[in-house]
């Protein structure tokens, strides 16, 4: 599964570009299910743009009800339980090979759930991509 997260704030414009070239890329060559945790602004973001790519799309929803998306109005074909948003985005990282993240800032900071699930995914095997606000890529070590 291609895996995302992304700041509640959604993505800039430059991000949803890049994104999309990104997943057109990926599902091409390894499939098109995707996965996300239907949160407000990015992972609603990146549905609508998978949902244009023709994705099969799985939620991973919070069980915070004020923050959640509900992209399953769009069709997902497949939605996991709710659960606290730390624990959901172990269960994207869990099932994806790669994770496209698009932060809402170019450095790493504390306090925040998407730089939380890119910490978890450079301690694990998942290829992640960091997708910075200006739509261009992090170096691979974060740095």
């Amino acid at each position: 599964m291609i895996g995302f997260t992304g700041t509640r704030k959604g993505m800039t414009a430059e991000q949803k570009n890049s994104v999309t070239r990104i997943l057109s890329r990926y599902a091409a060559k390894y499939g098109n299910l995707v996965g996300h945790g239907d949160c407000v602004g990015a992972d609603a973001d990146f549905d609508e743009i998978a949902e244009r790519s023709g994705c099969v799309r799985h939620l991973f929803p919070s069980n915070l009800e004020k923050t959640r998306a509900h992209c399953e109005r769009r069709g997902a074909i497949e939605i996991s339980l709710p659960a606290p948003p730390l624990t959901r985005n172990v269960w994207i990282l869990d099932r994806s090979f790669v994770l496209i993240a698009t932060p809402r800032e170019n450095v790493e900071v504390l306090r925040s759930g998407t730089w939380a699930t890119i910490r978890l995914a450079r301690k694990s095997n998942v290829r992640l991509l960091i997708v910075l606000p200006g739509g261009n890529l992090a170096p691979p070590s974060g740095t």
